[in-house]
């Protein structure tokens, strides 16, 4: 997988270490936090610890975590899991000051593209809150559908063959 992929207004990059205080930052922001599974009390060590499970994955082609960067500023992150092959798991955040201005779709984009191209899938999906409309509404945009209701939970999916035909237009 590409360790960078450079957009229009971001770029996503291999996370570093030096990414722990600037992530920390925005994830410990109730209208982020909400949304992630994360303990109650996460710190700084749980964002190292998250950093080197993530580079890890990375190393073994398990997943491809990004962070997503604005003029070189730490905005959110962005992940693809392809465990399930031949589908992969679409995930990602943005910090709450850094929301509304297509920074995700951007990534979502991105990282779509860069994963139909690189990685043996047919179908990527992603898992988001009932109640979360702003993801919902990147998901949409990205050409993704609801595959699956739970509870709470609605499953999204795009298959390559549809993305392809997306592009097309």
């Amino acid at each position: 997988m590409l360790e960078d992929i450079i957009g229009r207004k971001i770029i996503l990059r291999k996370p570093r270490m030096s990414d722990v205080n600037p992530m920390l930052s925005l994830v410990t922001d109730p209208h982020i936090s909400q949304w992630l599974h994360l303990p109650p009390f996460f710190g700084e060590r749980d964002a190292a610890h998250h950093i080197r499970i993530w580079l890890q994955d990375w190393n073994n082609e398990w997943a491809y975590h990004y962070s997503i960067l604005r003029k070189g500023q730490f905005v959110g992150m962005i992940a693809v899991e392809p465990r399930d092959t031949p589908r992969a798991e679409l995930g990602y955040w943005i910090g709450g000051k850094f929301s509304g201005k297509g920074f995700a779709t951007e990534a979502a984009l991105l990282l779509t593209s860069a994963s139909f191209k690189k990685l043996p899938i047919r179908e990527l999906y992603a898992q988001v809150s009932q109640e979360n409309t702003a993801s919902r509404r990147i998901l949409q945009k990205i050409g993704m559908n609801v595959y699956k209701k739970e509870t709470d939970e609605l499953e999204y999916a795009l298959k390559k063959s549809d993305y392809r035909k997306l592009r097309a237009v």
